[in-house]
């Protein structure tokens, strides 16, 4: 009985999570830990084998997934072939780690996944060139999903040992950041490790902000568009300056510097915990399973506390200005789009921030995508009216003054 409440209550509580903040849940066609273990080949891809929309690879020990995930709205009917974890199972919605096709999906045909004879990793469209995720340079090539989440493709012996690893889908990770994971560069190929998020809650494309590495610095980065929004500030003894001790000692922390590769990576301090961290299409940098890390949403150029970093504002903003999320209309204020679905609604921010006569935006489109812009002067009407929108309203804040006599804007987001 006591289990069942338990269950009870952490179930109540994801759904209450997804409800404040949908982690990809929203249009994605939930695929539960039993469908998957229940249409699993295995863990392991072999020469000529290949998995269609309907089967899976799991994990030795179940906690991640391998297969085909599909997106369905109004406007499109789209597949991935990704890696999802399963070790909650009441989880009410998939926590996807891993796209092998991000930016390019699936939309006319279903498709299958196989790792050919020559030893080439690919999706096989009906009608269509396939998309190719790898080309091994040996025909002795199999793929295993490691409960890590991490595949990888290796060469092995006739007798089945491991010769070499060849490809890791570690190294071309999307939002997430799992433990093991690098965020860096290798000097030998010139490849880097980096996390970008998505484009919107729920659009996989490459979003807007990058959670990247800096091995000179010794600090982790959150940029958006190239611009660095968030320091974590130096790590010392297995500290971060701008991060709270109370997250740090959940991790810990690892630099591997010499020629040939510079990075970083974490793991947990509790080994049965599975931690995630994640960058949002706002720029949030968090644990999905606990605290806030980094809020690059909250960072506008003028202060720097909590790690937000400084950068050249336009005449027309001053610390305390920001924008609020309200509910309503503009009586006669004048509007103009723009409709590029690349852009998201950090950047309809970026962009408003950076225009004088800019004084409120929205997304253009449902999905999220595009800007839609208000400048000039008149009324905002507030209302709760399903009718109304949801816009970001400029709004300015009086500065607080340090006792030092320097200007410094407190926020208060969440």
């Amino acid at each position: 009985m006591a289990t069942n409440v338990v269950h009870l209550l952490k179930l109540v509580f994801l759904l209450f999570f997804s409800c404040l903040w949908t982690r990809h849940a929203a249009e994605w066609i939930y695929v539960t830990p039993a469908q998957a273990y229940n249409s699993s080949v295995g863990d392991t891809l072999k020469p000529g084998d290949t998995l269609n929309s309907s089967s899976f690879l799991v994990s030795a020990k179940g906690t991640f997934a391998l297969g085909f995930f599909r997106r369905i709205d109004s406007t499109s009917n789209e597949s991935y072939v990704g890696i999802s974890d399963m070790a909650d199972p009441n989880m009410p919605f998939n926590l996807y780690v891993w796209f092998g096709n991000r930016g390019n999906p699936i939309v006319k045909h279903s498709g299958m996944l196989t790792l050919d004879n020559n030893g080439t990793l690919k999706i096989v469209l009906q009608g269509e060139d396939p998309i190719v995720i790898y080309t091994s340079p040996t025909i002795n090539t199999v793929g295993t999903l490691l409960d890590t989440g991490n595949f990888v493709l290796k060469e092995v012996d006739l007798n089945g040992s491991m010769k070499r690893v060849l490809w890791q889908s570690f190294d071309y990770p999307m939002d997430t950041l799992l433990p093991g994971m690098r965020l860096g560069v290798s000097h030998k190929t010139g490849h880097t490790w980096s996390i970008i998020s998505w484009l919107t809650t729920d659009i996989p494309d490459q979003g807007s902000f990058a959670l990247e590495w800096d091995p000179k610095g010794l600090e982790l980065i959150v940029k958006q568009r190239g611009v660095a929004y968030w320091k974590s500030g130096v790590l010392i003894d297995n500290q971060f300056e701008n991060i709270s001790p109370d997250i740090t000692s959940m991790y810990d922390f690892h630099i591997v510097s010499n020629e040939d590769e510079e990075y970083f990576y974490f793991s947990n301090k509790n080994q049965s915990l599975m931690s995630e961290w994640l960058l949002t299409f706002m720029g949030q940098f968090k644990d999905l399973r606990g605290p806030d890390i980094g809020r690059a949403d909250n960072c506008y150029g003028y202060y720097t506390n909590g790690g937000c970093q400084g950068w050249e504002q336009p005449v027309c903003r001053h610390g305390g200005d920001t924008f609020e999320l309200k509910s309503g209309y503009y009586v006669t204020r004048d509007s103009l789009a723009t409709y590029n679905s690349s852009l998201s609604i950090s950047d309809c921010k970026a962009l408003c921030w950076s225009d004088c006569s800019c004084v409120a935006f929205s997304s253009q489109f449902g999905n999220d995508t595009g800007c839609r812009f208000w400048t000039g002067e008149s009324e905002f009407v507030s209302g709760k009216s399903s009718d109304f929108v949801s816009i970001n309203v400029l709004s300015s804040k009086p500065s607080h003054r340090h006792r030092d006599g320097f200007i410094l804007y407190l926020d208060g987001g969440e």
